[in-house]
């Protein structure tokens, strides 16, 4: 299942419903602060303390600075995200739910209901024949499902997304 194209579909919506939020970098940054502070210190207080706690400490901040800074390079670096309902701030919670083909109309159906809760509290099957991929807000104002049905040894696109707002 292809997530890129469901969230791309939501980030593309007409009144930017749906924003892309990545995690803060912030803890990262004091990180890197602490280990630079570190560094300070072990060469400020070189006289006072001993020479293997100072080399101790100048190690830990060097080793500190390295990887908060690595990481810290990497989530600035990287584009993805998760998507979010921007009037909120409400984190969207992705599902998949798998269901035998013989359920295929019944589920349309609920979708085409916009019967979100309905279809999250479905009995799943052993043997999944239709995947539905579900981004929902917890109080389900929000949805966007598509149906993946397997044929051909791959699961392909059964529906085109939907997107459900109440």
């Amino acid at each position: 299942m292809n997530d890129n194209n469901i969230c791309k579909a939501m980030y593309a919506l007409p009144d930017g419903a749906i924003v892309r939020r990545r995690k803060s970098v912030l803890t990262y940054a004091l990180l890197l602060g602490a280990g630079f502070l570190m560094i300070l210190f072990s060469d400020l207080d070189a006289g006072m303390l001993p020479h293997d706690i100072s080399f101790g400490i100048l190690s830990l901040g060097v080793l500190l600075m390295i990887l908060s800074g690595l990481i810290l390079f990497i989530r600035l670096a990287q584009k993805r995200g998760t998507p979010c309902l921007q009037k909120t701030g409400e984190r969207l919670i992705r599902r998949e739910y798998g269901f035998d083909l013989k359920d295929r109309d019944e589920i349309l159906s609920q979708i085409e209901r916009g019967d979100i809760r309905g279809l999250a509290s479905r009995k799943e099957s052993a043997v999944h024949s239709l995947i539905v991929t579900l981004y929902r807000t917890s109080d389900n104002s929000f949805a966007a499902v598509q149906v993946f049905e397997y044929t051909d040894l791959a699961f392909r696109p059964a529906t085109d997304i939907r997107i459900i707002r109440k």
